[in-house]
């Protein structure tokens, strides 16, 4: 696993010059010394990091992010993007083959970026602490079947008939964690901290009525009659 953990406010990108392929971890993660702002300098930050699996930029400020910063990145399996400035990221910014987890938490965003929609070998995704007023279905087509581990909340949830399918997601989620738990057991792996909760739901805040309740547990027995287009998932 090659790992890397960029400074909270600044990186020196060392030898970004080389051909891609030739940076070393190293050389990207040594902090403070030219006062380079992540801001500016993601994607110098990471240039030629092919093998590079693991990415932790939580807590560096970004406001914004390159859409092709993870070009070099496409063994990423783990990427922390975590308590940052984000309203919003690029079409195409997170379209990384292997990436397995997903921490999105402590942002801005007001919806949660299409990508996410192709990250087939996806199991971990945080958007908790965000603006998410809905979770579009279609976006989790591919990914709702992986998935072990999906929090949501504290965001500002309208709770309508375009949520009624989470229901199923939960259940997807559930199901693929309790099958890995108890495949590690089996395989004489530790069961993990037993507090774990894979799905958090989150919690409705409009309309009134429903505020305060979890978004899985409402109940509009009309809703049972709404179903997703598969043409409008195809456009997505």
């Amino acid at each position: 696993m090659v790992s890397l953990a960029v400074s909270t406010q600044y990186t020196n990108v060392a030898d970004r010059h080389q051909p891609a392929g030739h940076r070393t971890t190293a050389q990207a993660a040594h902090c403070a010394k030219k006062n380079y702002k992540l801001t500016n300098g993601v994607t110098q930050v990471l240039y030629g990091l092919v093998n590079l699996t693991v990415l932790r930029l939580d807590e560096s400020r970004l406001d914004h992010i390159d859409h092709d910063v993870f070009r070099d990145t496409r063994r990423l399996e783990t990427l922390d993007l975590a308590d940052n400035r984000l309203t919003s990221l690029p079409p195409g910014t997170l379209l990384v083959p292997a990436l397995r987890d997903l921490s999105l938490d402590g942002n801005r965003l007001h919806a949660i970026p299409p990508d996410v929609g192709f990250l087939r070998a996806l199991r971990r995704i945080d958007l908790s602490y965000n603006r998410l007023r809905t979770v579009d279905r279609c976006l989790f087509q591919a990914a709702d079947w992986t998935l072990d581990y999906v929090n949501l909340r504290e965001n500002p949830f309208h709770c309508d008939c375009q949520l009624f399918w989470l229901r199923a997601l939960r259940a997807g989620v559930l199901s693929q964690w309790a099958d890995r738990r108890a495949a590690r057991l089996a395989g004489g792996a530790r069961g993990g901290r037993s507090g774990a909760v894979p799905f958090v739901p989150g919690k409705c805040w409009t309309p009134s009525t429903l505020r305060g309740i979890a978004i899985t547990n409402w109940l509009d027995l009309d809703c049972l009659s709404v179903k997703v287009s598969a043409e409008r998932c195809d456009r997505i």
